[in-house]
């Protein structure tokens, strides 16, 4: 598994935890530690989303690094099949 591979494995990896950490609190809603281990996935998520877009370009429209500042560049970073 190459670096953008790994990148994108710990997005996916924090986001399932988000996942089930939510689903888990929606019967569970007063677990502190649930609630904990939320926020902890969600703070982990948005710190893996940083590093891989910071790397390897937007992973979806409303990624961290489409701004106004750089104006439209959804489509600077190579497509998967042009690797």
């Amino acid at each position: 598994m190459n670096e953008k591979e790994k990148a994108l494995r710990a997005v996916q990896e924090y986001d399932f935890q988000c996942i089930e950490a939510g689903l888990y609190l929606d019967s569970h809603p007063s677990d502190k530690d649930a609630m904990n281990y939320f926020n902890a996935s969600r703070e982990a998520l948005a710190g893996a989303v940083e590093n891989y877009e910071k790397c390897y370009g937007a992973l979806s429209y409303s990624g961290n690094i489409i701004t106004a500042d750089c104006g439209w560049n959804w489509d600077a970073t190579p497509w998967p099949w042009e690797e």
